[in-house]
């Protein structure tokens, strides 16, 4: 009798732990999701708090027979893996596969003969997705109201999402931008440099609802600030490094020509001398510490700011593999 009473117990033991296995198998609900927002170039878009945008999405985080959360790798526009540092070294950035259709068993492993409503409804999302195309060019940039720090910049409406505003300093070798998203057809740049040669780009894009980006052809033109005529006395601030109450030689120069030098203390103080010459224009500063750092800068006002860094940056070299 004893036995008959272990043996049921076993076997209802069994079936509670069959039963359990099953629920574990099964399909968990689609719940509202918190994703990041992110742009084309997969940077996490932020507000101007710089606080990252989130938003919710409907979805149900797909796993593969085990069990397991299917993951892929995330791609820029043009289908190139983006990768990230981690522990020194470059790899690729993955996210979790979603579904939208919560009653739906389907894995990466089988396949589905008939579709469903949900599913209908995902392809045609897809679909209109795919219809969007990048915009027309730009075709009309003008520049006016131009000073020694600012200028308007002008454009002919085409029907997209935004524009990107852009400009380089250096005839097209690196960029930076003015605006990103931006929603209006003119656009005035502020605290710029006087008698510089601004490189802008202007260009039209169009977003699809899965967030690729497709960019219209780029409108560029050259504005040259005007030339700040007014002659004045420079004020150097350099703020000095730390170390250990050392002492180095500091020399100040502009435009490649020593104007003052003198042994410093290293002791995170600000030296500062006033130039005895006036200058006219954009003048370019260089303030270097003999036995460590070096630092430069470009401007056209009455008073600027360098800080020294305590040593000098290393040339790196690349493994020969």
């Amino acid at each position: 009798m004893k036995n008959s009473k272990a043996i049921i117990a076993v076997v209802c033991a069994l079936v509670l732990i069959f039963s359990l296995a099953a629920c574990a198998t099964q399909k968990a609900k689609t719940e509202e999701i918190t994703q990041v927002v992110t742009d084309e170039n997969g940077e996490v878009v932020t507000d101007k708090n710089g606080e990252a945008l989130t938003e919710e999405i409907q979805a149900q985080i797909v796993t593969d027979a085990n069990g397991k959360a299917v993951t892929e790798v995330v791609t820029d526009q043009n289908g190139k893996p983006l990768t990230t540092v981690k522990d020194n070294k470059y790899v690729n950035v993955t996210q979790v596969v979603t579904i939208s259709n919560s009653t739906s068993s389907q894995t990466p492993t089988t396949k589905s003969k008939k579709k469903s409503k949900s599913d209908k409804k995902e392809s045609s999302t897809t679909k209109k997705a795919s219809s969007v195309k990048a915009p027309d060019a730009i075709t009309k940039l003008s520049a006016s109201s131009i000073e020694k720090t600012s200028f308007k910049l002008s454009w002919n409406k085409v029907k997209c999402s935004g524009y990107y505003v852009m400009f380089s300093v250096d005839n097209g070798a690196h960029w930076s931008y003015f605006e990103r998203a931006y929603t209006k057809t003119s656009y005035t740049a502020k605290n710029l440099i006087s008698d510089q040669n601004y490189l802008i780009q202007v260009l039209a894009f169009n977003k699809s609802e899965s967030g690729k980006v497709y960019k219209g052809k780029a409108k560029q033109i050259t504005v040259k600030t005007k030339e700040n005529t007014k002659k004045r006395k420079i004020k150097i601030n350099v703020v000095l490094p730390v170390d250990a109450n050392q002492k180095d030689d500091l020399i100040i120069s502009i435009d490649g020509k020593t104007i003052d030098e003198k042994t410093v203390k290293l002791d995170g103080s600000t030296y500062t001398v006033t130039t005895e010459k006036e200058y006219k224009g954009e003048v370019e500063i260089t303030a270097e510490l003999k036995s460590h750092g070096i630092q430069t800068v470009l401007t056209d006002k009455e008073e600027c700011f360098l800080e020294v860094p305590l040593g000098k940056i290393p040339v790196l070299i690349d493994d020969e593999d």
